[in-house]
């Protein structure tokens, strides 16, 4: 999908009024294909195509507002869903090599970790004593600018959680598909 799919989803979802729910959902490398799926649904909802038409006929059908906005907000609860198994099955795969009796498959993360930190570190302590001819100036600040901006955030990301604010984010998230749920088992 292009960026006008996301854009276009992105402004019906703002019209639903659930973008701060939703919206976590139209970034990342999946972005594009739950942008799609939001497009599509809209259109199958409306029976319009453009999106423009699409928002104006949702802010007058209050009906087709009410059933697009639970369509998507289906779509979001099935993205949540997909991402849970997906860290489950990363768990279930980590939990199965910390069961091994080989001893680097059991600490391969730890030493993966402790080889990136090392080498970020030396880097780190190196661009700043050793002079760096003109000509390779951007590169490493290239290289700087990757290790400090992801390499280093990644793992300690990884080892200590997400951060607090996204945390509050998905409890939110969570606790209004909750809502949703059983408003529609009632």
């Amino acid at each position: 999908m292009d960026p006008i799919t996301i854009a276009a989803a992105t402004g019906l979802i703002k019209t639903l009024g659930i973008d701060q729910v939703v919206g976590r959902w139209l970034g990342g490398d999946k972005g594009a294909a739950f942008a799609g799926k939001v497009v599509d649904v809209a259109q199958q909802v409306t029976g319009l195509r453009n999106p423009e038409e699409i928002a104006e006929q949702l802010k007058a059908d209050l009906a087709a507002n009410a059933t697009l906005r639970q369509r998507v907000l289906d779509l979001a609860d099935a993205e949540a869903q997909r991402e849970a198994l997906d860290r489950q099955s990363a768990r279930d795969m980590q939990k199965a090599a910390l069961e091994q009796d080989d001893v680097f498959s059991k600490r391969f993360v730890y030493y993966f970790a402790a080889a990136w930190s090392a080498f970020a570190m030396t880097y780190l302590v190196g661009i700043t004593f050793i002079d760096i001819p003109a000509g390779s100036q951007r590169f490493a600040d290239t290289i700087l600018g990757v290790l400090l901006g992801t390499i280093i955030p990644i793992i300690i990301a990884y080892f200590y959680g997400s951060s607090r604010s996204s945390q509050g984010k998905d409890n939110a998230m969570h606790s209004l598909v909750e809502v949703v749920k059983s408003k529609g088992a009632a």
